[in-house]
This record gives C-alpha cells, structure tokens and sequence, in this order.
C-alpha cells in the first residue's frame, strides 16, 4: 500500500524541497501540496492520508482541532501530523503536542532523515488491514484471457497475495487479471476462485543471461472477493491458524 503524505505550506519552494526529500527515498510515497489549510481541508474531504506535514505559519486552530480529533481514531485510520520548523525551541512545537501532532521535523534536514522520520511514525508493517498467511500448501494460478500462470504463494490474505512466478510473454500487468488460491492440507481441498485482482507492485528476482527478466514476485490487491469466495479464504486462514496453534506458532 502507498503511504499518501500531505505538506501544508505557503512557500511553493519549501513544498518542493519537502516533497523532493520525501520521493528520493521513499518509493511507495504519493506527495500532495496544500498552499494552506482550507486547500489541505479540501484535499482531506477527497481521500485520506498517512502522514500530514505542515508548518507553524500553515497552522490554525481550526486545523490543530482537526489533528486531535485525527489522533483519536484507530492506528489504521488516523493520520499522524508532523509539524516542520527552522527553530528547535519554540514553545508552539511543544503546545501542539496536546493536539495529538507525532513528532517535530528540524529543516533543513537529509533525505535520509526524513526516510526515518516517515518509516518511524508511519511503517508498512502497521498500515496492513489484514493479517497476512503462509502455507506451503497454498498456490496461486493467474489467469488472463487465454493465459493461466503457476505461481509460487509466499504470503496472502482476503485483501491481496505475494508470489513469485515465471515471466510469461504477452501477459500484461497493467490490467486486472483473475486469480484462483488453491489450498490442500491433510484431509482439506480447498479453492478460491474469481479473484479480480490488480498488480501492486512488481519485482524482478531472477534475469536471463541477457538480464531480460526470467523470474518475478509480484505483489497484488484482491478488489473484488465474492461472498462465497471469501468463506473459501476464511475457511483457509482458519485451517492455517488452527495448524499453527497445534505446533505453538504465535500469530
């Protein structure tokens, strides 16, 4: 999942330096710029966001209210504010912090401080919506108009899988594709079918001689699960957990 991050500032040229900070290290960041708060507010109504950046000069206590009731939501549905400032002491930094504001960004800073600042307050691991499962029982087949495709399962859950596979000609993986999880265990056959899924993220692992790509892991999102398919999963996940309580595996 992209962490979508927001900075609020008047300054077009202070936005594009946070914002260029921000994109040199973090690949999965998508960056929007707000001039000021009501431009922020409006952005907010469209979508959410993970991490909300802004200076004392974008501040209001309309916006400060915003944050503290942002603060108030669950881990996976609130966003963290960060306030950014050229000035270490002033007492503002340590007023906002009773509006729920995370953490103080010192500028200038390196893009590897702002990689840790964003990793710190906002990591992949914690934004996940669903437990993710591991079987070696479980597998994977991609299919695309006339083309189906093996691949080997490393992680999945109701919302998306993680796998590896062979790269095959003539499949694009920039339209949606169905998916079938296949899972056998002990006496337990079990398939869920008709997954409309869409790629996530795609990595090469292995090349040919020629460094054209031979083997992939391919991350993808699960954005329709029919009700029947869903009990097939849940009756997966169920089996899994009830295997790894057997062998006194901690979820």
């Amino acid at each position: 999942m992209a962490r979508r991050i927001i900075i609020i500032d008047s300054s077009p040229s202070m936005r594009r330096i946070i914002t260029t900070l921000i994109q040199s290290t973090i690949d999965d960041a998508i960056v929007s710029e707000a001039n000021n708060v009501r431009d922020a507010m409006a952005l907010f109504n469209q979508g959410s966001f993970h991490i909300a950046l802004f200076s004392k000069e974008s501040s209001t206590q309309e916006w400060l209210d915003f944050a503290k009731n942002q603060s108030a939501k669950s881990e996976l549905n609130r966003t963290r504010f960060v306030i950014f400032s050229s000035n270490q002491n002033e007492d503002f930094i340590s007023a906002v912090q009773a509006y729920g504001v995370m953490d103080h960004l010192l500028i200038p800073c390196s893009s590897r401080q702002m990689e840790q600042l964003v990793t710190r307050i906002c990591s992949p691991f914690f934004m996940r919506t669903d437990r993710r499962y591991s079987h070696q029982n479980a597998k994977a087949l991609i299919m695309q108009k006339n083309k189906n495709l093996s691949a080997q399962l490393l992680n999945f859950s109701s919302g998306g899988m993680l796998c590896e596979l062979e790269v095959a000609q003539d499949f694009d993986w920039t339209i949606p594709f169905m998916t079938t999880v296949n899972f056998a265990g002990g006496d337990v056959a079990l398939e869920a079918a008709n997954l409309y899924s869409i790629m996530s993220r795609l990595m090469v692992v292995e090349n040919n001689p020629d460094f054209s790509p031979r083997r992939i892991r391919l991350a993808c999102r699960f954005v329709i699960v029919p009700d029947e398919t869903k009990g097939v999963l849940d009756k997966m996940f169920g089996y899994i957990e009830a295997e790894e309580g057997r062998l006194g595996i901690a979820s």
